[in-house]
């Protein structure tokens, strides 16, 4: 108070100070109008209403009721802002973060308003962004588009219709953007269209996203077509107690008809198409498919008459039931294998059989050696008995001429290989084949001191036979009596018809 009087509105001061009541509303009642109070400086103070007295209950009552409903409508439309305010900054994150840009054609000046991300987007000045002429908006579009955007204007305007349209746009930074452009007509109070308002999406890393993905499609169909091996997605599907029954086919290459000989598959499954088709083929996919373990591996397809290469991997992660499935027909190739172990095989043998023959054939070459030896001896101790060099000339042209048989044998490669000895039939007298034999097995039982006694009849004895080979028999087994009889034994040779 000045000059020391009393300050009649200090209480009013004191509670505006308090941060808790800067805003409560004071209704000061006031003594009877006198030259001590002046309702100035109550107002001045900070009171809302000064009433003088003397004042009713009734008359204060409805003041304070008043000045608390104002304030209450004062707080509300306070919160009401900052919840607008709230909202449009959401909004505006919101449109950000999508992407998207906000616009207003007013039809009848032709002239659009932007929000910034629009501005931003079409490279605008602050006034084209504000109210700006629609030519400007249209300069930044791609040359190659504009004609196609004017027409969707026109043909919402004209229509009604929702204004859609694609196009490209030239930013800030100077690289072009691609766009979608939706808005809806507005009408004025006279119904005559007003307006069009829309929205601008930025579909630019969309687009670009999605030719990527178009590029990587076509790369991988490419791939998918161009390789030589059967490709195919399958389904795999499990009976009630989760055991692999049978599997759809999703997908596959033009390759996969070639392979298999299955045609029109997609969406069928492989027991409809193959209903013999073995299970283990099930079983394998259906183990990949639920533990994710890719396999390689070679078996036959009965059903499809066929052998396959296979490599089988999952496709997605865990709990998918798509198998990706490669493969290879190698039916020709496993019947060559059979077909080149088969020959190894006999070939295999047939050098078997031409050792053993070279074998045999290099013990009975021996044979007639001995006599032809033997002979020569003779010869040269009884060279003026013309009886005894005649016989003993007859056995060696006789042993001669076997040897000849035998060389020929060995010559002959090809019957060796084929184990096949060609025999030489005749008519025979069999006494002289035997005699034969005699003459060549007869130094090795003389060298061994062995008695030889002979059972042979003197008539004729016709043979229908190989002279060289039954000679190499008996030849053969009167050797073998020379060898194991004890030195000094007896070998009895005997010959005799049964029947016929």
């Amino acid at each position: 108070a000045a000059g020391g009087a009393p300050d009649r509105f200090g209480a009013v001061r004191s509670i505006h100070r308090q941060r808790r009541c800067g805003h409560t509303p004071i209704i000061v009642v006031a003594p009877a109008p006198g030259p001590g109070f002046v309702v100035e400086d109550a107002y001045e103070a900070g009171a809302v209403d000064v009433l003088a007295g003397p004042l009713s209950a009734p008359v204060l009552k409805a003041k304070a009721q008043f000045f608390l409903d104002v304030w209450q409508s004062a707080a509300e439309r306070a919160r009401a802002e900052e919840a607008l305010h709230d909202t449009q900054a959401r909004l505006q994150s919101t449109l950000e973060a999508a992407e998207l840009a906000s616009w207003t054609l007013d039809l009848n000046t032709n002239r659009v308003s932007a929000d910034p991300a629009l501005a931003w987007l079409f490279n605008l000045t602050q006034a084209d962004a504000h109210a700006g002429p629609v030519g400007a908006y249209l300069a930044a579009i791609h040359p190659a588009d504009v004609a196609a955007a004017k027409a969707h204007i026109r043909a919402a305007i004209e229509d009604g219709n929702t204004y859609d349209a694609t196009y490209r746009v030239r930013a800030a930074n100077g690289k072009y953007r691609t766009v979608i452009a939706r808005g809806q007509l507005g009408y004025g109070p006279d119904g005559k269209p007003a307006s069009l308002r829309g929205v601008v999406i930025d579909i630019t890393r969309l687009r670009e996203a999605e030719d990527k993905l178009r590029a990587s499609e076509e790369r991988y169909r490419t791939l998918f077509e161009s390789i030589d091996e059967g490709v195919c997605i399958v389904e795999m599907l499990f009976d009630p107690d989760g055991q692999p029954c049978d599997y759809r086919f999703l997908e596959m290459n033009s390759a996969f008809v070639q392979h298999t000989g299955l045609t029109d598959a997609v969406g069928k499954t492989m027991r409809a198409l193959a209903p013999g088709h073995e299970s283990h083929w099930f079983e394998t996919y259906g183990r990949v498919a639920t533990t994710g373990q890719p396999v390689r591996f070679v078996n036959e397809a009965k059903a499809l008459g066929r052998w396959y290469d296979v490599y089988a991997s999952r496709v997605g992660e865990a709990g998918s039931a798509t198998v990706a499935i490669l493969f290879n027909d190698i039916t020709e190739r496993v019947r060559a294998d059979a077909e080149l172990r088969r020959l190894a095989a006999d070939l295999s043998d047939a050098d078997r059989r031409k050792t053993e023959f070279l074998a045999t054939l290099a013990h009975e070459l021996r044979n007639p050696l001995a006599p032809i030896r033997s002979a020569l001896q003779v010869m040269r101790l009884a060279s003026g008995d013309a009886a005894t060099m005649e016989r003993v000339q007859t056995i060696m042209d006789r042993q001669l001429n076997h040897m000849v048989e035998l060389v020929d044998d060995l010559l002959d490669v090809a019957r060796i290989t084929r184990g096949q000895i060609e025999l030489k039939n005749a008519w025979i007298d069999l006494k002289d084949v035997l005699g034969g034999a005699i003459e060549t097995s007869l130094p090795l039982l003389d060298a061994a001191q062995h008695r030889l006694q002979l059972d042979i009849p003197q008539q004729p004895f016709p043979l229908y036979a190989d002279a060289t080979r039954i000679t190499q028999v008996v030849s053969n087994l009167l050797n073998n009596a020379a060898k194991y009889t004890p030195r000094g034994g007896v070998v009895e040779l005997s010959a005799r018809r049964e029947g016929g």
